[in-house]
Parts: structure tokens; C-alpha cells; sequence
């Protein structure tokens, strides 16, 4: 990279992270700070992380990003600062926003392009998914107080969060590319139905849309935007507790195609404690 390319991508960085402050993102933050293009700047996005988490009357979590900073500036003061009086205040959050009772993360299969030489989730099963997954959400009594994260995609992302929606249940749907790309890549091959249910989420009052480049800039180069949209979902959820994290993934045990499928989600929720449950596609649909 150039001199002047340098200062263009740090740039970029730090106007996402600063709108996601103004606007107390702090999933947003997280992710970002995982990206910083330089160990100071990494630095610095933790501790802004610190104190989005705080506004969400997240603190434990809030200290964890300070001590990640601690470890990287051992000696910076003012990290030492906040985290003595993060830790006086913990405990007293009276003020903090009222948070979703728990938090209903979703990944799974999109509906099988037509001729998928492999079946993992054909389309004359969808009426199956749709009902397994009504099953999981009512035993885990899904309702108004809770919010859902997904995808868009045809299949899983959708049935889950029409599903949410019925329940009275807020949802965020993050999407990797741009509205239309997204679309054209992942809801309109499996036909137009699809595009109208897509838009349909779109315009119900409880549903609201995010896009990653929108709101993160770019990925880094050896970043995927697939890996890189799971973890902007998990760290949405952490924000707002990692104890309340519901992940529900409708999957068939495998490695997807590319980097970034459910297998990742799986992990990633498992190594932060999250409650998962598999509906696993293959005694559901009988495609072993």
C-alpha cells in the first residue's frame, strides 16, 4: 500500500467506528476493533468499545475490552484510568437502556439452487423447516420482549425471521453486500417468490435492515464478508449479553462451500458460551 492509501483506509476505519459510537453500535465497535489496521488503533477502538458497552449496561463485557487494551498498551494510563473506574461503577447501571430479554441468533441453509447436484435443503421441504422451526421457537417461548438476528437469504434467514416476526419478536436482518448484490447472489435464484417474502420482512415495522459495507466500509483484504457478517451478527448479540444468546442453527453437520458458513457460526457462538441448538437438515429432510 502507498503512503496516501494507508491514510484513505485508516481513515475510512475510523469515520465507521465513529458512527457506530454516535449511533452506540456496540457490535459494531467490537468487530471493527477486531479490523483496526494498526496495533494503536486497536487500542483505541477497544477502549471506545469499553464505553459503548457501558451504555448498553454491558460492563462485564466492557471490562474484557480494557483488558484486551491493557495487554497491548501495558502501560497507557488512561486504560489503566477507565478500568479502575469501570470497575468502581460495576454493578451500578440503573441507567442504562432497557435491553431484549434474550437474543435469538439464527444460521442455516439457503433453499438448494435448482439442479444442486448434492440436496441440502430442497425446496419441496420447506414447509418441514418452517414448521421445526416454529416448534424450537414456541419451546423456547420466543415473544415481544426478545430481539432475533439473521441473514436475508432464501430459506433459513427467512423462514426464521418471518417466524420472529409472528412472534411479535424485533428483528435485524445483516446483509454482506449491498441490497441488490445481495438479492441477485442469495434470494432471487430461488425465484421471485422469494424477492416478494424478502420484501415483505423488509417492510414489516418490526424488521430492520442492515448492510455491511454501510456500516462497517469494506473488509480488509483477506477478509471474508461471509466470516466477517457472522461475526458482525455474534458481537451484535454479545453486546447485549452473551448470557441471553439463544443460536439456532437449521444445518446439516457439514462444511459449507467457502469460508464463512454455519460451521463457522457454530464455533464462534460455542466459544463464547452462547445456548446452541442444531436442527439438523439431515434426518429432517433425509438427504444423508
Amino acid at each position: 500500500m502507498t503512503p496516501h492509501e494507508i491514510r484513505q483506509q485508516h481513515a475510512c476505519w475510523y469515520r465507521h467506528i465513529e458512527d457506530a459510537l454516535t449511533h452506540n453500535r456496540a457490535g459494531d465497535v467490537l468487530l471493527l476493533a477486531d479490523e483496526a489496521p494498526t496495533p494503536s488503533l486497536r487500542v483505541d477502538a477497544l477502549r471506545m468499545a469499553s464505553q459503548a458497552l457501558i451504555k448498553c449496561g454491558q460492563p462485564g463485557l466492557a471490562l474484557e475490552q480494557l483488558d484486551a487494551a491493557r495487554q497491548l498498551a501495558a502501560d497507557d494510563a488512561s486504560i489503566l484510568r477507565d478500568r479502575a473506574d469501570l470497575l468502581d461503577r460495576l454493578g451500578r447501571h440503573d441507567d442504562a437502556p432497557r435491553q431484549p430479554w434474550r437474543v435469538f441468533l439464527f444460521s442455516g441453509h439457503m433453499i438448494d439452487a435448482p439442479g444442486r447436484a448434492t440436496p441440502r435443503f430442497p425446496a419441496d421441504q420447506e414447509a418441514s423447516a418452517a414448521d421445526v422451526l416454529g416448534a424450537q421457537l414456541d419451546e423456547l417461548c420466543m415473544g415481544a420482549d426478545d430481539r432475533a438476528i439473521c441473514g436475508g437469504a432464501c430459506g433459513g434467514d427467512t423462514l426464521f425471521a418471518e417466524a420472529a416476526v409472528a412472534r411479535g419478536c424485533r428483528v435485524q436482518l445483516h446483509l454482506q453486500f449491498s441490497e441488490a448484490d445481495f438479492l441477485r447472489d442469495s434470494v432471487a435464484f430461488a425465484g421471485q417468490r422469494w424477492v416478494d417474502r424478502y420484501h415483505a420482512l423488509k417492510a414489516n415495522p418490526l424488521t430492520s435492515i442492515r448492510v455491511q459495507t454501510d456500516a462497517l466500509g469494506p473488509p480488509p483484504d483477506d477478509a471474508s464478508p461471509y466470516e466477517r457478517n457472522n461475526l458482525w451478527q455474534l458481537y451484535t448479540a454479545l453486546a447485549l449479553g452473551a448470557d441471553k444468546i439463544h443460536f439456532i442453527a437449521l444445518w446439516n453437520g457439514a462444511d459449507g462451500a467457502g469460508r464463512g458458513g454455519t460451521r463457522h457460526m457454530v464455533d464462534a457462538v460455542r466459544k463464547h458460551a452462547g445456548r446452541v441448538f442444531i436442527l439438523d437438515t439431515r434426518t429432517l429432510f433425509d438427504t444423508q
